[in-house]
């Protein structure tokens, strides 16, 4: 099962973003920032990660 990571500052397009990408059977982290995602990305490898570009703190360019 390929595991996809979010990282999204808005809410309901990270819920909804992981809840049509759970319904097609990936395994989903989602996170609200790139902080976060430094984190999660320890923990395990992701096959796809998507990134809002225009976050508060930390944009989706410096999370990269």
């Amino acid at each position: 099962m390929a595991c996809v990571l979010i990282i999204d500052d808005d809410e309901a397009e990270r819920s909804a973003t992981k809840i049509a990408l759970e319904a097609n059977s990936f395994e989903v982290v989602a996170v609200e920032d790139g902080k976060s995602d430094i984190n999660a990305i320890k923990d395990r490898q992701f096959d796809l990660v998507i990134v809002d570009l225009f976050m508060r703190g930390m944009d989706g360019l410096e999370t990269t």
